[in-house]
């Protein structure tokens, strides 16, 4: 389903978790399958049984990214955005940067693993400085094509 270099950089991205690097940045192109390649992380890192969050910058990639997951095998799937259903035993979480912000109860909850789509919006509004900023979360994954 990935390409090889789709392959390649998921790769490379393991290893530099190993080295020690705990976050990192993923600059690719438009068109180049970054929600593949996050994807197949997220599966990753949910069949070892981790807590995974995807944060988006925009309502319509709520449901994009979730048809993406589903088609990674991945069905349960909580999410913090207002109309969608909450389910906190789900390990897969998905949510949008502002109803993150709305809901500060959600702030303290323990993710393995934080994916940020549209890192260059997502994570430099002042509610993904605010959550990203925690040092509970091991690792940090941003995807951008800016």
């Amino acid at each position: 389903m990935l390409r090889p270099y789709q392959k390649k950089c998921i790769t490379e991205l393991y290893a530099k978790f190993r080295q020690g690097f705990n976050s990192i940045l993923v600059v690719a192109p438009t068109g180049s399958g970054k929600t593949f390649m996050f994807c197949q992380i997220a599966k990753d890192a949910l069949s070892r049984n981790r807590k995974v969050l995807i944060l988006l910058n925009r309502e319509p990639l709520v449901e994009q990214t979730a048809r993406s997951l589903n088609e990674f095998g991945i069905e349960e799937i909580d999410y913090i955005k207002a109309g969608y259903p909450e389910n906190l035993d789900y390990n897969a979480t998905i949510a949008t940067v502002q109803s993150l912000n709305r809901r500060p109860k959600h702030h303290s909850r323990y993710f393995d693993l934080v994916i940020v789509d549209e890192a260059h919006e997502s994570a430099y509004s002042s509610a993904g400085k605010a959550f990203l900023s925690r040092n509970d979360i091991p690792f940090k994954v941003g995807f951008t094509a800016t």
